[in-house]
């Protein structure tokens, strides 16, 4: 199974940047930014090309928000594919676990429900508690 991180602008390169940083470079996980001045055309070409390059063996798109042209454009190039997800909303935590977990992945449904979950375990407020 093959990751992919997409979003506006630094959002993908910024991602990947930090996950190399954690766990070295990985094949399983690829970067596509969707930067200002990108021709939506070619940008929808290069999904396009990953969709169908790995559609078979499972492909999940991780893209930064819902309703954004990366998400969007994933969401309409992934009918038809039943082994391609895509989930908006992605975080830090999501794409390491994603890293950790796609080669074992027993579906691509499977992983997304988990990153899911993961991404919401990861989301919080920080409170320090004043001491007596």
């Amino acid at each position: 199974m093959k990751v992919l991180v997409t979003g506006h602008g630094g959002f993908a390169s910024g991602m990947a940047a930090a996950s190399r940083m954690i766990v070295g470079d990985q094949e399983l996980i690829d970067w596509l930014p969707f930067e200002e001045g990108t021709n939506l055309s070619d940008y929808q070409a290069q999904i396009a090309a990953r969709v169908e390059r790995h559609g078979e063996e499972g492909l999940l798109i991780l893209t930064d928000f819902k309703g954004g042209t990366p998400f969007n454009v994933s969401m309409l190039l992934s009918q038809g594919h039943p082994q391609v997800a895509v989930l908006a909303g992605t975080n830090l935590a999501m794409i390491l676990e994603a890293i950790d977990q796609a080669s074992t992945a027993s579906s691509v449904t499977d992983l997304a429900d988990h990153l899911v979950v993961i991404g919401r375990q990861g989301l919080l407020k920080g409170v320090l508690q004043a001491r007596n």
